[in-house]
């Protein structure tokens, strides 16, 4: 494929210069690895060999003779110019359509940086934040603690982007129902428009369902809380996808119908739909973007929240913008948090915190709907409520992130966790025998059910999670597996008569968007009779973010898979009660440590880990860093 279009993009080339043939077949490799462009400073000089199978190497260009011969050719322009790749000025080499979405996103997100939003009435905002943080109030409460779920509501109150990024647990659609609770107290002339959405419509009905949930506990009136909306929508139906085409209804010449705009699992969202996206979403409208810094990136092109949430950056707040939230909470933020604006004097007066309402809140807010820099739209949710500070999977998901392996080890080998259990099979058989326990042990409940709603919940309470696709212990290895074994304990019977593959309690995955059908890739459901129609055909029943199921007879369902076992991208969104995590007996180049994060932050209750200490440790080790000019873009 690279060669191909390496010499497709040579055949174009008035020149006959190997260097860009050569910077050609880099990039659409890099792109075929996840990268947006490619950095040619960072194969400058290198020596690489010609083929895997070949030992003849081959020296790469030095950059100055490099980057002149494709600076100068036909078909490499600068950027802002049309032609088939663009060289920015940092060498980076892009395709243009790479280069355009890139562009497009981060000048969307540094306007709306710098945006007015609608103005804020500081004392009904004074008002939401005792009621919706109630502990707050008490003085011994918010002495020593920052509330940063309060942190990041006041965030997206007062300003037109705000990104909150926070770990398993941390509550961040707990708090996005506050935020909406928020924003609906305030004075409007007209009814907010909002939008909830997520990349898939497994994550979409998540959100709908934790939305529906809280906003029952919020201390807010029945009036705010009916508005408080629980339709959620993929992104794709949000933008109201055109069939047939890669465009949508709403873009940057018909905008979106919205006030404000709030996106869960964002770090799944690659950077195509993401421009598209924010293209389409007008400039006045508060934009949310809400997910996991430290999980696995899109499957597609691009780390756009990653990129977004720079770490270098996170949770550095201006001094000006740490005032502001000193005075709203009432608490002094930590010292790391602020860094001093450009030309700030180095003795420049810090005002005190105090509980106390003050009339200095009202014009700290109007000057912070004013943007200050992108630090001071992010937030970072720290505390996790679902793993104490005890638990044995947070105490995992914590060293794992920190990537450090002696952390690590004593965990997995610690006695008495019944938590997390690691086991390092001698062999494939070995492998194969404590997995089918799990099969047996994890699935046999819903595979009993005859109700559809209840079986889908039971499904979803234990889950096999690969590395790999391919291979024996891949996603199409080990759902063989699962046949085999629940075929043998009569769980599941598959004949194999003309309606095969299709047979009571087979649990389907959508790999292929099908908008007729209104299913996404990742959408999971299960081959079930209905029981209103006394049983006789098979439907594939997927949840509805309503909380209600929807059904499709098995012949309308195209792009699929059987997913006993799914892969950790594919996992994405959502949560099991007990997990097994299985890797390969050997290491790959795709087991990173934010593919092991992501793996066990999957799971609520109990994780088993399968795989040998290297492979383990190999992955914990290795991190994916994504080529893009995005956080330059951002961050400069």
């Amino acid at each position: 494929m690279d060669i191909h279009f390496a010499n497709f993009i040579g055949d174009l080339c008035k020149e006959d210069d190997p260097e860009i043939i050569l910077g050609a077949a880099l990039l659409s490799h890099a792109t075929g690895q996840g990268d947006i462009c490619v950095d040619l400073e960072s194969f400058s000089g290198k020596q690489m060999m010609e083929d895997q199978n070949d030992d003849i190497p081959v020296m790469l260009p030095k950059l100055d003779q490099w980057f002149d011969k494709i600076r100068k050719s036909s078909v490499v322009g600068k950027p802002g110019e049309f032609y088939p790749l663009i060289l920015d000025k940092n060498n980076r080499l892009y395709l243009y359509r790479y280069w355009e979405y890139e562009h497009i996103l981060a000048e969307s997100i540094n306007r709306r940086i710098k945006q007015d939003v609608k103005k804020i009435n500081a004392s009904l905002l004074q008002d939401s934040l005792k009621r919706l943080f109630p502990k707050e109030s008490e003085p011994q409460h918010s002495k020593n603690h920052i509330n940063w779920q309060k942190i990041a509501s006041i965030t997206a109150a007062i300003k037109n982007f705000c990104v909150i990024s926070g770990g398993p647990g941390t509550g961040k659609t707990y708090t996005s129902a506050k935020i909406l609770a928020i924003l609906l107290e305030q004075e409007h002339s007209e009814p907010l428009r909002i939008f909830l959405c997520a990349p898939t419509g497994k994550a979409a009905a998540k959100l709908s369902e934790s939305i529906k949930k809280t906003k029952q506990e919020l201390n807010c009136s029945d009036a705010v809380k009916r508005l408080i909306p629980l339709e959620t929508y993929t992104i794709h139906r949000m933008l109201q996808t055109i069939p047939g085409s890669p465009y949508f209804r709403y873009h940057s010449e018909n905008l979106l119908p919205a006030d404000v705009v709030l996106v869960d699992e964002a770090s799944m969202v690659d950077l195509a739909l993401m421009s598209k996206m924010i293209s389409s979403i007008p400039m006045t409208a508060r934009l949310i973007l809400m997910g996991d810094r430290n999980q696995l990136a899109s499957v597609e092109s691009g780390s756009v929240f990653g990129d977004i949430c720079d770490p270098n950056g996170m949770q550095m707040f201006s001094t000006e913008y740490s005032k502001t939230l000193e005075i709203i909470t009432g608490q002094k933020l930590e010292p790391e948090l602020e860094h001093k604006q450009e030309n700030e004097p180095e003795n420049k007066p810090k005002n005190k915190p105090t509980n106390k309402p003050t009339n200095k809140i009202a014009p700290l807010i109007t000057n912070f709907t004013k943007g200050q820099g992108l630090p001071d739209c992010i937030v970072v949710l720290k505390k996790s409520l679902r793993f104490s500070e005890t638990s044995n999977i947070g105490e995992l998901t914590q060293a794992v992130n920190n990537g450090e392996w002696e952390e690590i080890l004593p965990l997995l080998k610690k006695k008495g966790t019944p938590q997390i259990k690691w086991q390092q099979p001698k062999d494939l058989k070995d492998t194969y025998n404590v997995i089918g326990k799990k099969i047996i042990q994890g699935y046999s409940e819903y595979l009993k059910e005859n109700d559809p709603l209840k079986a889908l919940e039971q499904f979803n309470n234990f889950k096999l999670l690969c590395a790999l696709k391919l291979g024996p212990l891949g996603v199409y290895g080990l759902s063989r597996l699962a046949e085999e074994v629940l075929k043998k304990e009569k769980l599941i019977l598959m004949d194999m008569s003309d309606v095969y593959p299709w047979y009571r309690g087979r649990p389907v995955l959508i790999t292929k968007n099908d908008y007729s059908l209104g299913l996404f890739n990742g959408d999971m459901g299960i081959t079930m009779p209905d029981p209103k129609q006394g049983g006789k055909n098979l439907y594939v029943f997927f949840p509805e973010a309503s909380g209600g199921v929807k059904r499709y007879p098995t012949h309308k369902i195209n792009e699929h898979e059987t997913a006993y076992a799914i892969t950790v991208h594919k996992s994405q969104g959502s949560e099991f009660d007990h997990l097994c995590l299985v890797l390969p007996d050997k290491d790959y180049l795709v087991l990173t440590r934010e593919l092991v994060y992501t793996g066990i932050t999957r799971a609520r209750k109990s994780l088993m880990i399968l795989g040998n200490e290297h492979v383990l440790k190999a992955a914990v080790s290795r991190s994916i860093d994504r080529t893009s000019g995005l956080r330059d873009a951002l961050w400069e």
